[in-house]
């Protein structure tokens, strides 16, 4: 019995050496974060993890005592011994190759491995395209080593612990009863690992965070754990409802919804109420990137088309990924914390669209985009939006398909370029175009910056230029509005917290012939409003767009809010709130009143998202 017990002991001593392993990996790996202010932090990283690592250990015992009671009742010496080998190969092999995807995601993320990555996944070769071949040679050797010391070691001590058992007088394998007295035993305990303790509160994320810098947090937290958490929580939006939706409606309505008095604009900032639109969704044009917004001058041809526009100087993005961001413009659906308007076509094809509202008032809508249109379900949303024509990666050939996303910027631009140069387009055209070269891993055939993040934005922008030169001698100049928006920003520049709204800030201009003035606009706003703002200004109604303000109404309230990784921020007037749902706590707050509206919108946002 005492041998049964050992023996079963040593699969869970063995996973959270493991675990605290991986840990020392991430925090090597992120080595100017986690040493910049010395080595206590780090410490109580660990320590305060220590107990995520027993729930998580506690989870990969599962299969291993659910051999024992098996073989409790079959006493077969090989067949036990196999089967716990081969779990415990499996086992250290997943845990392995989570490890190293893990490190490699957390620069660009910003947050530790859970399910949200896993949905890119159904594209490989897209989801793949963000790292550099030197991070694959650099993470995949990682992965081989860690991956071939876990399986060596496993397989090494477990021959020595069957070693060592079989010296025991009471054999492991003698007497049905006493054999599954230890395995209960350990089922116990491992309850007891998995929930946390004896206390009402269950292991979740809450329980390891204890700093004010949310990397020792994410340091804390168990990876493999954090993964299984989430995957169970990826269609349960309980923790995002903190009051009563009685309370979540009233303080939405009273403080955050649309106005439903709609201005009539004498005088609109257009010479027509019908012009050609020509929307650009740049990729990852952070503000922090962009001089009209306090941030660098890697964008001067956006700047220089600005000076004859309109700027929206306090305009933010939803949320943190090209999906959010494509739902946040077109859809004027916020970004949530946890999942993806396109992520679910059953419930997308229930939201109105801005291109669906332009078609029914006669516009003809294309889609220019030079990667993958599938992926991330992309082809399916812009199809449901009222898309007649998408050109994506299949339109190039091969020899024009040299970035890891497909087409580069300049080879996208040409080619739209070129079908206006050609009068392909009638008046009363929508078409949209999604850039890609500004992505990670940042490679570009451009080099006038050191830092590759400000490098990839200078082509692109440099793109930009180009395109609006040749775009400018066509017929269509005069009567084109065109939009430049990001579709969200990044925190490559200044090294920003997913909660800091400074990640979020992003540029919008509104320009070409068919702008009549230069305006300023210094009214807080998001990409969410996109569509009741541009549709105000057509002259067409906006009521389907629940969420989406027209940023020239005054009577409309005055803020934006973004979603991260299980949080929100909101920015007013007043000030600017964070909040984060794994701890339930602010991390930043102007007032307890501006959280609280901020968690409103969130429970409303995933209600509304509930009954779609």
């Amino acid at each position: 019995m005492l041998s049964k017990f050992f023996y079963l002991s040593f699969f869970y001593i063995y996973f959270m050496m493991c675990f605290i392993l991986e840990r020392i990996l991430f925090a090597l790996f992120n080595y100017s974060n986690t040493f910049r202010d010395g080595i206590t932090e780090p410490i109580k990283s660990f320590v305060h993890g220590f107990s995520m690592d027993l729930s998580a250990a506690g989870y990969f015992m599962i299969p291993f005592l659910v051999s024992a009671i098996v073989f409790s009742f079959w006493k077969n010496k090989k067949a036990e011994f196999n089967t716990y080998k081969v779990i415990g190969i499996v086992l250290s092999l997943m845990t392995a190759f989570f490890c190293v995807l893990d490190i490699l995601l957390y620069p660009a993320w910003g947050f530790r491995l859970d399910a949200t990555p896993f949905f890119y996944m159904q594209s490989p070769t897209a989801a793949l395209a963000s790292g550099t071949t030197s991070d694959y040679l650099i993470y995949g050797s990682t992965l081989v080593i860690l991956a071939s010391a876990l399986v060596f070691g496993f397989i090494r001590l477990l021959a020595k612990v069957n070693e060592l058992t079989k010296k025991e007088s009471i054999s492991r394998f003698d007497g049905i009863g006493f054999n599954l007295i230890p395995t209960l035993l350990c089922v116990g305990l491992v309850v007891l690992a998995i929930r946390g303790g004896v206390g009402v509160s269950t292991m979740n994320p809450g329980r390891v965070y204890f700093s004010d810098n949310v990397y020792f947090n994410h340091l804390a937290l168990n990876l493999n754990w954090n993964l299984m958490y989430s995957l169970q929580k990826t269609d349960d939006f309980s923790e995002y409802y903190t009051m009563s939706d009685d309370d979540a409606q009233r303080i939405y309505d009273e403080k955050l919804a649309p106005s439903k008095l709609s201005p009539v604009y004498v005088d609109t900032l257009l010479n027509t109420k019908r012009p050609n639109i020509l929307l650009f969704i740049m990729e990852s044009f952070g503000g922090t990137a962009c001089r009209l917004t306090g941030g660098e001058d890697a964008m001067p041809n956006l700047c220089k088309f600005a000076e004859n526009g309109i700027v929206f100087n306090r305009c933010y993005a939803n949320s943190f990924r090209t999906d959010r961001g494509l739902a946040c413009i077109l859809a004027s659906y916020p970004g949530m914390p946890t999942t993806s308007l396109m992520k679910m076509t059953n419930k997308s094809q229930n939201v109105k669209k801005l291109p669906t509202a332009l078609k029914e008032a006669g516009y003809k809508n294309t889609f220019y985009y030079g990667g993958d249109i599938n992926f991330t379900n992309m082809n399916s949303f812009l199809v449901m939006s009222g898309y007649e024509k998408i050109i994506c990666d299949a339109n190039f050939t091969k020899d024009q398909k040299q970035s890891k996303w497909g087409a580069y910027d300049h080879v996208l631009f040409d080619y739209v370029a070129n079908d206006f140069e050609k009068e392909e387009f009638e008046d009363g055209f929508f078409c949209t175009v999604l850039s890609s070269s500004s992505h990670e891993p940042f490679e570009v055939p451009y080099k006038h910056h050191e830092d590759k993040y400000l490098n990839s934005v200078m082509y692109s922008d440099s793109c930009l230029g180009s395109f609006l030169e040749r775009f400018r001698e066509t017929k269509y100049w005069d009567n084109t509005l065109i939009i430049i928006l990001p579709d969200h920003s990044t925190a490559f520049v200044g090294g920003l917290a997913n909660s800091d709204s400074l990640r979020y800030r992003i540029p919008m201009v509104w320009g070409g012939g068919a702008v009549r003035k230069h305006v300023d606009v210094d009214k807080i706003c998001s990409q969410i409003d996109l569509s009741a703002t541009l549709l105000s200004q057509l002259g067409i109604n906006h009521d389907d767009f629940m969420f989406s303000k027209d940023a020239f109404d005054n009577n409309s309230p005055e803020f934006a809010i973004f979603a991260f990784n299980n949080g929100f921020g909101i920015i007013e007037k007043e000030g600017f709130a964070s909040y984060d749902y794994d701890s339930q706590k602010e991390i930043t707050s102007a007032n307890a009143e501006l959280i609280e509206r901020g968690k409103s919108f969130i429970q409303t946002v995933y209600r509304d998202f509930e009954r779609r």
